[in-house]
């Protein structure tokens, strides 16, 4: 499940990091609106799963359901590359769609190859975080190559073709995945504390979780838009007489996640050894706290430019801060969700899970509205305050998050 979730995350960071530029850049679309339209996107993309979530539940199967996912997003880049506008916004719908099919049943698949009580689970999700980001790296270096040599049509054919891979891929290594799901579920399991919550007290931890989330997707996808511009307009790119293409911002996370994720997992597998590894709900409150700080080395570095290009590594110090973030919170999110939720509707719940990654998209969008109304410096302060106003969510729920555990968090 690795390589096909590198497969797909290499064509959606593809698009995700030339979106806001080609939108503005071919299209004549202006900045904020761009930015907007972009949150749209990924907001739709992340709601999908609900739906997707359902079907696969009920109807479909989850391998199923991430094949035909797959050839969605396949469709959806291709379409991408007609230049026209019609084509550009069917390909969105196309991509949409597979990202619903795909996506919860991916995440449930992974969840399915381990048994309940397993607590491999939590590392099984961050190395698939891993490999997902190996394909995030390369995606935004291909892409600018090709749409600076071969246009959009070269740069968007690119992830369709290697969408396909991954569908391959996949169907491939069916058998094998029905075989290890069925042994997950038949072999015995280490004995393991069973949570006493009744279903009202997980759908409430649910929620809790959902809206805290949604302020870090809301901060965190700037990334992808505002601080493109931020890149583009506002910082020094320029390296041993080398301008750093915009577009090669957009793989820094990534570079970041591959880097760090083996040192933050040995830290992690330290503190287990002496029984002082923090639960996973103290991971997120420390992951929306490390968002903040991302968001104030920005503020410092707005306030101190007085109209001029900054160096880089005030970029460079958000990003490592929101990678940092990243890796305390998305993963051990979705392993969180997967420990609460009832395993006859972990995909279902997993699509609740990227409502909230959609609402805060779609409220990204909006936010990012105002980058050229406001001065920089107010809007980066504004990402501060949201980070934290998710940080108390989870700090004043935090007994009700742990009691809805099945082991303690």
């Amino acid at each position: 499940m690795s390589a096909v979730l590198l497969c797909e995350r290499f064509s959606f960071y593809l698009l995700v990091s030339l979106f806001v530029l080609y939108l503005n850049e071919h299209f004549g679309i202006t900045e904020g609106s761009a930015a907007k339209y972009f949150g749209y996107f990924i907001g739709i993309s992340y709601f999908a799963p609900i739906l997707g979530g359902a079907l696969a539940d009920r109807h479909l199967g989850y391998i199923r359901s991430a094949v035909i996912g797959t050839l969605f997003l396949a469709l959806g880049y291709f379409l991408l590359g007609t230049h026209a506008r019609p084509g550009f916004l069917l390909g969105l719908i196309a991509i949409a769609t597979g990202q619903g099919l795909f996506k919860p049943s991916a995440m449930t698949i992974i969840s399915n190859l381990y048994a309940p009580s397993d607590l491999r689970r939590d590392s099984a999700y961050s190395i698939a975080y891993l490999c997902s980001n190996l394909g995030a790296l390369l995606s935004p270096i291909v892409g600018e190559a090709l749409l600076s040599r071969a246009g959009g049509l070269g740069a968007f054919s690119a992830a369709g073709v290697v969408q396909l891979v991954g569908s391959l891929i996949l169907l491939g290594y069916r058998n094998a995945l029905i075989e290890q799901r069925q042994s997950a579920a038949a072999g015995p399991a280490t004995p393991q504390p069973v949570s006493i919550a009744s279903p009202r007290e997980r759908a409430q931890a649910l929620t809790i979780l959902s809206m805290s989330m949604m302020a870090f997707w809301l901060v965190y996808n700037q990334l992808n838009s505002t601080l493109l511009f931020w890149a583009r307009d506002s910082t020094n790119r320029l390296l041993f007489n080398y301008e750093i293409p915009v577009p090669y911002f957009a793989a820094i996370p990534s570079v970041l996640v591959i880097t760090v994720t083996p040192i933050l997992l040995k830290i992690l597998a330290s503190l287990r050894k002496i029984n002082a590894e923090p639960g996973t709900p103290i991971k997120l409150i420390l992951g929306m706290v490390m968002a903040a700080t991302s968001y104030l080395v920005l503020v410092v570095a707005a306030h101190f430019a007085g109209g001029h290009r900054v160096s880089m590594l005030w970029l460079l110090g958000c990003f490592f801060f929101m990678n940092i973030a990243e890796l305390l919170v998305s993963p051990m999110g979705v392993s969180l969700v997967s420990r609460i939720a009832p395993r006859e509707k972990v995909a279902l719940l997993m699509g609740l899970w990227f409502l909230s990654i959609a609402a805060g998209n779609v409220l990204s969008g909006q936010i990012s509205s105002l980058w050229s109304k406001i001065p920089h410096e107010h809007f980066f302060g504004l990402q501060v305050v949201i980070s934290l106003l998710g940080t108390a969510v989870l700090v004043t729920q935090l007994r009700r998050l742990r009691g809805a555990l099945p082991s303690t968090g």
